[in-house]
């Protein structure tokens, strides 16, 4: 559970004593939005006050290592081949957090991939 307000997250501890298990016995957390982990979204407050989706962390390393091994200089593939499944796998990342504000993360990725075709050319 995630609660905007801190003293309200220490109410709920208080109640239910911080870690509570749910009936099929997975546990459960109180902590704040930026913290959350949720289908691979993280969450921010924007200058007016509302919570906005952003890409987590981990979904974001885990995207550039999945692109470090497509763009080992050692795998031997056709460059044609090598570009499309770069593609796939960038657009089915984009389309999935096309919800989230990632300007700056996919500028990244740009400039990730642009430097690891650059080796491999």
């Amino acid at each position: 559970m995630a609660y905007h307000v801190r003293s309200c997250g220490r109410r709920v501890v208080r109640k239910r004593r911080g870690v509570h298990r749910t009936k099929y016995g997975r546990k459960r957390f109180i902590t704040r939005p930026t913290q959350t982990k949720y289908l691979g979204f993280s969450f921010w407050m924007s200058k007016g006050g509302k919570w906005k989706p952003k890409p987590h962390l981990k979904s974001y390393q885990k995207l550039i290592g999945k692109l470090k091994q497509l763009t080992d200089r050692s795998w031997n593939i056709s460059l044609d081949n090598r570009i499309k499944k770069i593609n796939y796998l960038i657009r089915g990342w984009i389309n999935y957090f096309r919800i989230a504000n990632m300007k700056n993360k996919i500028k990244e990725i740009d400039e990730h991939v642009r430097t690891r075709i650059r080796v491999i050319i």
